[in-house]
């Protein structure tokens, strides 16, 4: 029981170091902190997701305890798998982050990137203002789209 106190103040204790970076930094994107985010803390997400009968509830728990190291950990996966299959899928990338064993419905995509981006605005984090309309869970600059990607999709159309 104490060995889980300790952990879980080590934990938060590196999201708040995180929280101070986020709002100290001028990095434009998540994506980008890839050298902050101990691999150990990577492994240990994935590990707690994959125990779990929920994942997607657990991450969202994790979201609202932890949500600089959380915000961090998706953004990572998604930007490390982001174009690799040849294609600009995000949700093979979200889904393997979160250790799901299904893929996501489209009600639960809904509320991960609703809660994922309440969590930017709480963080102070820019994120896009649209709310609707074609792909707007996807549209430039959303916090699920690479930094890099956004720039060169304005660039080409």
């Amino acid at each position: 029981m104490r060995e889980t106190a300790v952990q879980q103040n080590k934990v938060e204790s590196i999201d708040r170091c995180l929280q101070r970076i986020l709002k100290m930094s001028d990095m434009p994107f998540l994506g980008l902190y890839n050298k902050i985010l101990d691999k150990n803390v990577r492994k240990s997400f994935k590990i707690k997701l994959s125990q779990s009968s929920d994942p997607l509830k657990q991450y969202l728990v994790y979201l609202n305890s932890w949500p600089a190291i959380s915000l961090i950990y998706l953004t990572l996966h998604v930007c490390e798998g982001y174009g690799t299959r040849g294609t600009f899928e995000v949700y093979p990338f979200i889904e393997d982050a979160l250790q799901t064993k299904k893929s996501l419905t489209a009600p639960q995509k809904e509320m991960l990137w609703r809660e994922y981006r309440k969590t930017c605005l709480k963080l102070g984090l820019s994120i896009s203002s649209r709310l609707s309309g074609v792909n707007y869970m996807l549209s430039k600059p959303t916090p699920f789209v690479p930094y890099n990607k956004i720039f060169l999709s304005e660039s080409n159309s």
